[in-house]
């Protein structure tokens, strides 16, 4: 997994995905049939062909394997109590989910963490910060795995896992968690990929509009230019092409706004793509790419040619000047621009 948008395109159902419409990983919609329209601008057949074979971009999850520190119980408590009746099944449990992981057992490891979380909040508290650690670490597990198991196609598990991370973001359950409400919109999102994925379009939408309404009430949301462009697809999907544009405009706005951040960090020198802030700012920037590409395809369907090509430039010139001329975007850009001018 990686966090925002994969360098390389990931085929995958979690992240960037290339396919044709028609096929099960599909994330290049199929286009609605051409209509004549009085006054429209003309565009030559062979044109005409690239656009209506071409979809947005699907960005999919932002879902990231990460590794938060939890101590284990007896760092915690003092000797005396090694060998309470509570500290050894916490003990236990969480040893346990380790092979389970490791034998992509995901259920069975993610309830053996569900039973130590709650012997932990019993033993602990619920303010306690080595409860809210170990919380943080069960419901980012829960996502990656969910994820995961969207990508293998074992659909029951996928859903149970995230329906477990969507229960432990709620306020009513852990109200002093700190991550929670970007947990909880990162869960949104990936419930989202899920129901796209199974062709419910109408459960979809609904996540990623759970997802849109918390990353605008609250600032630490981690990625709300993906989840604005994921619903900018969805709602392509269903024609509503103008209200897709708006989204994508979002996004667009807070990617610059964050490149330009990453960048100040960054002093204006060289790029270490292998860094921490590298990693952001190339994964900044192929969003950035994917958004006017997306424009593109938007503005094509409304017969707004001139504007979805001077996108497709964007795009392109955005990708070889800041991803370099072999980067899998800016070799996609680069044929479309050919095809369309």
């Amino acid at each position: 997994m990686t966090d925002f948008l994969p360098i390389v395109p990931d085929l995958g159902q979690g992240g960037f995905d290339g396919n044709r419409a028609g096929s099960p990983n599909s994330g290049l919609l199929a286009p609605p049939k051409a209509r004549s329209r009085r006054g429209q601008q003309h565009v030559e057949p062979s044109k005409k062909v690239v656009i209506d074979k071409a979809g947005p971009i699907w960005l999919g999850s932002s879902t990231k394997v990460e590794a938060i520190p939890v101590k284990d119980i007896k760092q915690i408590v003092p000797e005396d109590m090694y060998f309470n009746e509570s500290v050894l099944a916490i003990e236990r449990f969480e040893a346990e989910a380790g092979p389970f992981e490791a034998q992509k057992k995901y259920i069975m490891a993610a309830e053996c963490l569900e039973q130590a979380i709650n012997l932990r909040r019993k033993f602990l508290g619920d303010t306690h910060k080595d409860f809210l650690s170990g919380l943080e670490s069960y419901v980012v597990a829960c996502n990656v795995w969910g994820i995961q198991c969207l990508n293998s196609a074992q659909f029951t598990s996928s859903l149970e896992l995230l329906k477990k991370a969507e229960h432990m973001t709620e306020a009513e359950n852990v109200p002093n968690f700190k991550r929670r409400v970007a947990l909880r919109a990162a869960t949104f999102n990936n419930l989202c990929c899920y129901y796209r994925h199974r062709g419910k379009l109408n459960a979809a939408l609904q996540f990623a509009e759970k997802a849109l309404k918390i990353e605008q009430r609250f600032k630490d949301a981690e990625s709300p230019a993906r989840t604005h462009l994921n619903y900018a697809v969805l709602l392509s999907m269903m024609s509503r092409h103008d209200e897709a544009i708006e989204h994508i405009e979002s996004a667009v706005a807070i990617l610059h706004d964050e490149e330009r951040q990453i960048s100040y960090e960054l002093g204006g020198g060289f790029v270490d793509a292998d860094s921490g802030r590298g990693q952001r700012h190339q994964e900044c920037v192929s969003a950035l790419v994917v958004a006017y590409y997306n424009m593109w395809v938007e503005l094509s369907r409304l017969s707004r040619r001139e504007a979805g090509v001077d996108c497709v430039l964007r795009a392109a010139n955005i990708a070889k000047r800041k991803l370099g001329a072999s980067h899998t975007l800016t070799l996609k850009m680069e044929e479309t621009l050919a095809a369309v001018r």
